[in-house]
């Protein structure tokens, strides 16, 4: 797979944390999707304000409520949260819209979800709306994590990794924190474990330059 990449001068991708479906040859994209994984773990407890678990009730056409079971970010138990229940779309530049001619009823009505939400800020009655890019909402099939793909992700290992990454929070812009080509020095845990979840592209290959800040990896 050849993945082109910016040209930092190390080969490892801080991106977005969901890829594309593979191919011989493609290009990374930061909002790409495919589903769930625990590499998009950081980033979801990152950007997402609220997390919880409970189950979609009272739909209408743009908004639906989620009746918190359990809450692992920003929400109680018993809590109930107004969701955007429109059908999201995503532009090419990652830009999450509202689909036109007023399309609804997106989520599924009385399943029981893990939700990473945050603020909608796309209009309508609803507080808040999926995040990740618009995908932060997964059916889960008692103790598993259900996306079309099996197996299942183990709805008890989410759990703990939410809570760890919740009470260790990780400022994902590496801009705003410290250097910005950060120390790669892999015999320092502090720093290895940093880089490992601050990237959600972690590859091996031959890494060259094709020019304009581009360089492509064969992975």
């Amino acid at each position: 797979m050849r993945l082109p990449i910016a040209a930092l001068g190390f080969a490892v991708g801080v991106l977005a944390p969901l890829a594309a479906v593979a191919t011989p040859a493609r290009e990374v994209h930061a909002c790409s999707l495919v589903g769930f994984s625990y590499a998009l773990l950081p980033f979801a407890v990152e950007s997402s304000s609220t997390i919880a678990v409970g189950r979609l009730v009272s739909a209408k056409p743009d908004v639906i409520t989620l009746e918190v079971e359990e809450g692992l970010k920003g929400a109680r138990a018993g809590e109930r949260l107004t969701v955007n229940n429109a059908t999201l779309g995503l532009g090419l530049g990652c830009q999450v819209y509202l689909e036109p001619n007023g399309k609804g009823f997106a989520l599924p009505e009385g399943a029981r979800v893990l939700a990473f939400l945050e603020t909608n800020e796309l209009g309508g009655p609803a507080k808040l709306r999926s995040a990740l890019y618009g995908y932060g909402i997964f059916t889960l099939d008692g103790e598993y994590i259900r996306d079309g793909r099996p197996p299942g992700a183990s709805f008890g290992r989410v759990r703990e990794a939410v809570r760890n990454l919740a009470r260790e929070p990780v400022d994902l812009n590496i801009e705003t924190v410290g250097p910005c080509n950060p120390d790669l020095d892999l015999r320092n845990d502090a720093n290895l474990r940093r880089n490992v979840r601050m990237s959600q592209v972690i590859a091996v290959g031959s890494y060259r330059s094709v020019g304009d800040g581009i360089a492509e990896l064969d992975v």
